[in-house]
């Protein structure tokens, strides 16, 4: 009998455990314009967007924390060395503006949410990193190559166009 009564206590116990361990909220879809992991985004001023799941039913976010940093190391010691937005209370998760410092294009950025929800939980979304592509016309340092004359059997109108330039050299290689 007494046997019996710890059995169903370490079941029950068991069963609880193992409920609260996956009725946990999770971070998911953690998007920056829109994309995954977006190299080159036309923006200096991004906007994340990300998604809670839960096995609990009516879990509703809070209010969440975005960061981003300069560096995987940093990310990962949660640390927003670039911007922290600190806790807001809001259940905006769609569309959520960068209002950190200034950012520049062709630098990696690291970031990641934290959200609270209506059931106490806390979680944090996967890192992901995204980059700015050029956005001034200052930000262009090269010069286009190529030539920018007609060619001789070039029609020239309104309506042509310059034929294709190829850089082209002549070689011979010792080997097959």
């Amino acid at each position: 009998m007494l046997l019996n009564k710890k059995y169903k206590l370490s079941l029950l116990l068991l069963l609880l455990f193992s409920y609260l361990v996956e009725a946990q909220v999770q971070v998911q879809n953690l998007l920056v314009e829109q994309q995954s992991h977006p190299i080159g985004i036309a923006t200096s001023q991004p906007r994340f967007s990300w998604q809670i799941t839960s096995d609990k039913r009516n879990v509703e976010q809070t209010a969440y924390e975005i960061i981003v940093a300069s560096s995987k190391t940093n990310i990962e010691k949660s640390l927003g060395d670039v911007w922290s937005s600190g806790k807001i209370n809001t259940d905006h998760s769609i569309l959520v503006p960068f209002k950190g410092s200034q950012l520049y294009p062709n630098r990696y950025y690291y970031c990641k949410v934290k959200v609270y929800t209506n059931k106490g939980d806390i979680a944090w979304s996967k890192p992901m990193f995204f980059t700015l592509g050029f956005i001034n016309k200052s930000d262009w340092k090269a010069q286009w190559i190529g030539y920018e004359k007609a060619f001789p059997w070039d029609s020239i109108s309104q309506w042509s166009r310059l034929s294709a330039r190829y850089f082209r050299k002549e070689f011979s290689s010792s080997k097959k």
